[in-house]
């Protein structure tokens, strides 16, 4: 079922590799994943995403990260709130899947996992919004830079996330069971 990713019954060579390759893993006992991960999916089954960005999206952008660059680590304008309850990097995370000015929000200093004191969202965090929204280049950069993997459960149904979110939050997990195996041994 996890290798048949058109959902037609049949495997064609692509979903066939696949299909081994699982086969190989559960046999080295490892747990299959809920759903295939966004890196097992063939290119020729991965969705094509047509871009509508201009030269002036790029231009505001590069503006907005030059001018993240000139704030000092700490500044109250990383942190600062709005009228909802929303940092800064809670709406980047909604609205952009924009991993850069994510990363640079963070290490500037804006809290990874604040979340939202305000209905409807509360609880909500930078993570929840991008997860909801199917931002995973900001996702993945989200839980490198420490995000808790815990918190999207606490604000959406697991039903509600795509499968390439489910998959790279099960990669995720899977890697941090490793290491923390690894500090065992």
């Amino acid at each position: 079922n996890l290798s048949d990713i058109d959902r037609d019954g049949h495997l064609d060579a692509d979903e066939f590799a696949v299909a081994m390759h699982l086969c190989r893993e559960a046999a080295t006992g490892e747990p299959l994943p809920p759903t295939l991960p966004p890196n097992l999916v063939p290119p020729s089954k991965r969705p094509r995403k047509v871009s509508h960005r201009t030269a002036a999206d790029g231009a505001a952008e590069e503006e907005f990260l030059r001018v993240l660059g000139t704030f000092d680590k700490d500044a109250p304008e990383v942190k600062h709130r709005n009228g909802d309850g929303w940092t800064v990097l809670m709406k980047i995370a909604r609205y952009h899947d924009w991993p850069e000015a994510a990363a640079a929000l963070i290490d500037l200093g804006c809290p990874v996992d604040e979340d939202d004191a305000v209905a409807p969202y509360t609880g909500w965090t930078a993570l929840s919004f991008a997860a909801s929204e199917d931002h995973r280049k900001t996702v993945r950069v989200l839980l490198e830079k420490g995000a808790s993997r815990d918190v999207i459960y606490g604000t959406s149904t697991d039903d509600s996330l795509t499968d390439g979110v489910r998959g790279i939050l099960w990669e995720a997990e899977r890697e941090a069971k490793r290491k923390a195996e690894a500090k065992k041994a």
